[in-house]
């Protein structure tokens, strides 16, 4: 879409706002329903109050108001899996196998039965606590339509938080930033081809010849003492049908 449109979905109960993302929609004549699998959707009843649904929550329009979002079980978009994109996986690590994927740090059980890596505080001016893959210890990726980098994190609080990787072609840093509100498990996906540099990055897009040789998240304001856990981590390309 172009820069500040919104592709809106419409139903007799209210309206949905694609904010990058993959979801899926039930509309019945007295119920509408919105599964998020990827990015945010924001979603208004008929009242005009909206509501941002994240990835792996779903959420409705009851009496004219949407209602809080909650997680959903995978299962409950089984019949809506033909129609969405398929991922061919450039790299993933979920740590149950106790493999770091290249990152470094330690381990750690998560409340849901799991285990994920325990980001570390680190000496950044700018943020309070940091999970790296270092130059050499993955393959490097390049970007390219339809590939995105996607993580999930639990954060005990609110706090920015920060994706950065470094092309060796270009030998500048691209970010992306985003914000977690804290308390609970989110996932963030962003195209490859949308992150920017810190100076003038409208004069330095991403090409397709980059290569991105690390792997750098960071969380939270300097000397952040709060939990926080990475999980899932991938980097893919949507494949259509």
């Amino acid at each position: 879409l172009p820069s500040g449109e919104r592709f809106t979905v419409t139903t007799d109960q209210g309206d949905l706002s694609v904010l990058g993302t993959i979801f899926a929609v039930e509309a019945r004549p007295a119920q509408t329903r919105v599964l998020v699998t990827e990015g945010t959707v924001a979603l208004s009843g008929l009242e005009g109050r909206e509501v941002k649904i994240g990835a792996g929550k779903t959420s409705g329009v009851s009496r004219g108001a949407p209602t809080p979002p909650v997680a959903f079980r995978p299962r409950d978009m089984a019949w809506a899996a033909r129609f969405a994109p398929k991922r061919h996986l450039l790299y993933s690590v979920d740590f149950d196998d106790q493999k770091l994927g290249g990152f470094q740090g330690e381990l750690a059980r998560d409340a849901r039965g799991g285990r994920a890596l325990l980001l570390k505080h680190t000496d950044s001016p700018f943020w309070g606590l940091q999970a790296l893959i270092p130059e050499g210890r993955v393959a490097g990726f390049r970007p390219g339509p339809d590939v995105y980098v996607q993580f999930s994190l639990f954060v005990e609080g609110s706090a920015p938080v920060l994706f950065q990787t470094y092309s060796s072609q270009q030998k500048k840093e691209f970010k992306a930033g985003f914000h977690h509100p804290g308390g609970y498990w989110r996932t963030f996906t962003a195209p490859l081809l949308s992150l920017s540099t810190y100076l003038d990055p409208g004069k330095n897009p991403v090409l397709t010849s980059d290569l991105f040789i690390d792997f750098e998240i960071y969380v939270g304001a300097p000397k952040s003492r709060q939990r926080v856990l990475l999980d899932d981590v991938q980097i893919y390309r949507r494949v259509y049908r």
